[in-house]
This record gives structure tokens, C-alpha cells and sequence, in this order.
């Protein structure tokens, strides 16, 4: 799976109303100055435009033209380095390296809250802290850690099956 750095809207409210011209992809090469990448005019109307505008700046102009600091163009010393890239083996887990990690604590019905949403843990870890983990633009999975343990993935409670007494001829947990 290919990862790339891509706005998000958060980023998109930064660029619109925060001076970050000087701080973020700036780049000057050797001889002559070429503007850094929040230094355009950039089309600002949706994430997309600005994810399509800053890839085309990285691959046409910041990884085409040499740097004064290697001498040459990054993409070719990349090219240097393939031998001793390492790619992970293929896993169901690897999404997650790149997850954002945030501390909650575990209620005593076994659930915690994350961006407004109830969940409920994947074992009994009531009154503990745990880590979870997901990815900021997709709430689709988020994954509980304990003391450095993956735990498993937590589900959004559902409040409509919790609400109801077990069947009769269901075993009480």
C-alpha cells in the first residue's frame, strides 16, 4: 500500500487562516529561489485541489530539481538508497503504524469516548487507561492498546441492543 502525505481539512483551515508560508515546505534551491509550497497561490476551494496541487509540487518541482544540499535531485538519491530500503510484509495491521494515538480511560461499563462516540472495549478493562489508535480521516477502526498490548478493535456501542433486558432464553453474561 502506497502512503502519502495528504491535507486534511484541519490543515486545509490552517493554510486559510494562519500564516504558515515561512514554517512549512519552504524551499529555496541552489542558484536561483524557487517558492516553497505554501508560498503560491494555491487553489484553495477543497482539500482535494489542495492534495492534487501538492502532490504535481513534489514530484515536478521538489523532488525534480537538485538541492545545493546533496547536489543532486532527491528522487535520484532515494534511487541511491533502494537496496537498503526494507518494506514491511504484507499485514493487516500495517494501516496502523500511521494511526493517530490518543490516552482515554475505560468507564466501568466497559466503554470509553472518542470524538463524541461511544465504544465499547475489546476485553474487560474498566477503570484503566488505555491507548487507542485510529486514523484521523476515517473513524471506521479504532484500535485499543493496553500497557503496550494491541487489545483488539473497539466497536461503537450500540445503544438500541444495550437498552433491552437478554431474552429469556438467553444466559446472562
Amino acid at each position: 500500500m502506497k502512503r502519502h502525505f495528504a491535507f486534511t481539512e484541519s490543515h486545509l483551515q490552517n493554510v486559510r487562516y494562519k500564516d504558515l508560508l515561512s514554517t512549512t515546505f519552504t524551499y529555496t534551491p541552489e542558484p536561483g529561489p524557487i517558492p516553497g509550497f505554501l508560498t503560491r497561490a494555491l487553489d484553495l476551494s477543497h482539500v482535494d485541489a489542495l492534495n492534487r496541487e501538492f502532490v504535481r509540487w513534489v514530484e515536478d518541482e521538489y523532488n525534480g530539481r537538485e538541492h545545493a544540499t546533496l547536489a543532486m535531485r532527491p528522487i535520484d538519491r532515494f534511487g541511491l538508497d533502494l537496496s537498503r530500503i526494507r518494506f514491511l510484509p504484507p499485514n493487516q495491521t500495517n494501516d496502523e503504524l500511521f494511526f493517530v494515538e490518543q490516552d482515554r480511560t475505560v468507564l466501568a461499563d466497559n466503554t470509553f469516548s472518542l470524538k463524541g462516540m461511544r465504544y465499547e472495549a475489546p476485553r474487560d478493562l474498566h477503570s484503566r487507561k488505555i491507548q487507542v489508535r485510529f486514523d484521523r480521516g476515517d473513524f471506521g477502526r479504532v484500535i485499543v492498546y493496553f500497557k503496550g498490548e494491541r487489545m483488539g478493535e473497539a466497536r461503537p456501542v450500540d445503544f438500541h441492543a444495550n437498552d433491552r433486558k437478554p431474552a429469556a432464553n438467553e444466559p446472562t453474561p
